[in-house]
């Protein structure tokens, strides 16, 4: 925890901001995707695969990359995920196909996963036990921030160096933010599983006992549910408003810029509930329910463009509530403290999948049945999926309340 009780809040905000670099490798491909496809030649789902591969590898070895980041040391396989992520960047700024370009988006999205399951971690080190639900809780914002910051510098950044001089920058930014983050946590305290060589019967027992824990299961099906719906709107909307509204690139990128960073303040107002002790399930169900009935309003055809703009920016707000509540369970319902790492990469890894299954299903919807209007059914049915699973974290949370005032954000 934080020296003498006090939070290092140095350390809580660079951690956040390497989440932030780390999900404007999500932001910097949509607002980019006609200029791909034309250079490339891609059609539309393997433009699709540009944007989720990104997700691939994360959504099926979130838990053990969690898992060895528990064992080498949150602190160490942050700073090994930013050298990834500036590397996957490198490599796909000098792709001449799309498979080299696929490869380096994957090696970016290992290179995230392990940002985003370490810095949890990072953050509980130098947080005061008052502060935890608030520290774990603003945790939640580096996902819009990142992506909003990235989808509105895109567009300006292609226009002067093109796609590949975007990719080169934001590795440079990486390695950047590496050199901070490693300076800033020079005397943080490892965590206690990170002494001595890599066990892996060690890693095996953490990973078991982390699957065991059906709280976690559920907060990462919520996330899931979650994150298929915010990355399916927000990583097709540029295409849609070029594509059904004759809206140029830069301004289709700002309106989805817009609407993303209106997830930042949703993630505030979920810290700040967290920190007033409303209850994890219900923040959980409310922001799904909200999403789903902003979804009908947005495919709405009896709507002007003017509402459904404001409906998005409340789909993206009020679901930004979510991630606050999920992330800031973790602690809650890991096995240990020393399986923070297992904990988060459980629940990153149900973020990454939906991230992958939104918008290639979203693709696949609108490519067979030629209509944007299909998508909404997909939606609803993940937003039913979100709220069932806040109704299950909250069943299990009471399970847990005796312990959750000690060990618990």
């Amino acid at each position: 925890m934080g020296i003498q009780g006090t939070t290092r809040w140095s350390v809580v905000g660079v951690s956040i901001l390497a989440g932030v670099v780390a999900a404007a490798h999500i932001g910097k491909a949509p607002p980019v995707i006609p200029v791909l496809r034309h250079d490339l030649g891609l059609g539309l789902i393997a433009a699709g695969w540009v944007v989720s591969m990104f997700n691939a590898l994360g959504s099926v070895c979130g838990i053990v990359q969690g898992s060895i980041g528990d064992a080498l040391g949150h602190r160490r396989s942050a700073l090994l995920g930013l050298v990834m992520l500036a590397a996957g960047g490198g490599l796909g700024a000098v792709a001449s196909d799309q498979t080299l370009l696929l490869v380096g988006r994957c090696l970016e999205g290992v290179g995230f996963i392990s940002v985003v399951v370490s810095c949890p971690g990072l953050i509980l080190a130098a947080t005061a036990p008052r502060d935890l639900r608030l520290t774990f809780g603003l945790l939640g914002v580096y996902m819009p921030t990142g992506v909003a910051l990235a989808l509105a510098a895109a567009p300006f950044a292609e226009a002067a160096v093109g796609w590949r001089g975007l990719w080169l920058l934001l590795a440079l930014v990486c390695l950047g933010m590496m050199v901070l983050l490693g300076w800033i946590t020079r005397h943080l305290p490892r965590n206690e599983a990170a002494h001595g060589p890599l066990n892996l019967r060690d890693i095996a027992g953490d990973l078991m006992a982390t699957l065991r824990r059906p709280g976690l299961w559920w907060l990462a099906i919520a996330f899931a549910a979650y994150t298929a719906q915010w990355s399916s709107l927000l990583v097709w909307l540029p295409s849609f408003l070029m594509e059904t509204r004759q809206t140029d690139a830069v301004s289709a990128a700002a309106v989805t810029a817009l609407i993303a960073a209106a997830n930042a303040p949703g993630g505030v107002m979920g810290a700040w509930l967290l920190h007033r002790r409303v209850p994890r399930g219900a923040l959980v169900v409310g922001a799904n329910l909200a999403m789903g009935l902003c979804s009908i309003g947005i495919f709405s055809p009896e709507l002007s463009d003017a509402t459904r703009f404001v409906l998005c920016l409340l789909f993206s707000g009020l679901g930004g509530i979510l991630p606050s509540a999920v992330l800031g369970g973790t602690a809650v319902h890991a096995s240990a403290p020393r399986q923070i790492g297992a904990a988060n990469g459980m629940v990153i890894q149900g973020s990454n999948l939906g991230q992958l299954v939104g918008p290639l299903t979203a693709a696949a919807l609108v490519s067979l049945t030629g209509g944007w209007d299909r998508v909404l059914w997909f939606l609803l049915a993940a937003a039913l999926l979100g709220a069932a699973g806040g109704l299950f974290v909250e069943r299990f949370e009471r399970r847990l309340s005796l312990s959750i005032p000690r060990r618990s954000p």
